[in-house]
């Protein structure tokens, strides 16, 4: 079955995801723990983009299939991207993003840290 879609929560540990195409809805048993439930996109191949945080313009996500890479978040804006590795804090990659607003992210990156961390570590279980 290949998800699309958005996760609502059924609390307290089911997750709701209602396909896009067919209109059905499915029932997830895992817990996501310190990830917003309405920031989980489905597209289509399985892969799953969880959004931990939004700040302003900014969404800071990871995607589920990056397992064998040490804890890092993806942040974009538009058409811009760019990818933090989170111990220690620090510029991975960068597409459209000013030198400026890299700075600004980073700022944000280094605020929320534990909150990311503690995301991608729920989600992995590691």
């Amino acid at each position: 079955m290949i998800l699309c879609g958005v996760l609502s929560c059924t609390p307290p540990r089911y997750f709701s995801v209602v396909c896009t195409r067919t209109k059905k809805s499915s029932l997830l048993s895992k817990t996501f723990s310190a990830i917003s439930a309405s920031g989980f996109r489905f597209v289509c191949g399985r892969q799953v983009m969880p959004t931990v945080l939004k700040s302003g313009p900014y969404r800071f996500y990871f995607h589920s299939h990056e397992t064998t890479e040490p804890p890092h978040i993806h942040v974009d804006r538009d058409d811009q991207t760019a990818k933090f590795w989170l111990t220690p804090v620090s510029l991975a990659s960068s597409i459209g993003f000013t030198p400026r607003e890299l700075r600004l992210i980073q700022l944000l990156v280094i605020e929320n840290r534990l909150l990311l961390e503690e995301a991608w570590h729920g989600y992995f279980g590691a």
